[in-house]
């Protein structure tokens, strides 16, 4: 039981982790209202099945990326009912949209010297 739940964690982490490269990767938009939003959709099985490219553009969407190693495919879509149409799947384990994934630094004030450099980020 704790073996499984381990290993449901680990591809939950790993989904979000993947989800996080298209969030923070430079020179990608940041969704609007009506603009098409990033998902994340796990599939219950360790593999992204057959027909998931299929189902995610039944639903409104399109297929950005997929990583069959760990059953996850990220889809864009604007439709506002996407994530539901894709639950129907009975192969999909969770569907999650990106927003709210990543942050935004506030830029900083310039020191005495005139210097807005911040140093190393951790």
């Amino acid at each position: 039981m704790v073996r499984g739940i381990r290993y449901v964690s680990a591809r939950v982490a790993t989904a979000l982790l993947v989800s996080s490269a298209f969030v923070f990767a430079p020179g990608v938009p940041i969704a609007q209202a009506g603009a098409d939003s990033t998902y994340v959709v796990l599939y219950g099985s360790q593999a992204v099945p057959a027909g998931a490219a299929r189902h995610i553009q039944l639903a409104g969407g399109s297929v950005v990326a997929t990583y069959p190693e760990i059953g996850v495919a990220i889809a864009r879509s604007s439709n506002a009912s996407f994530t539901t149409q894709v639950k129907s799947d009975g192969l999909v384990a969770g569907v999650s949209t990106t927003r709210g994934f990543g942050s935004q630094l506030k830029k900083s004030e310039p020191d005495s010297a005139g210097s807005t450099e911040t140093g190393d980020f951790p």
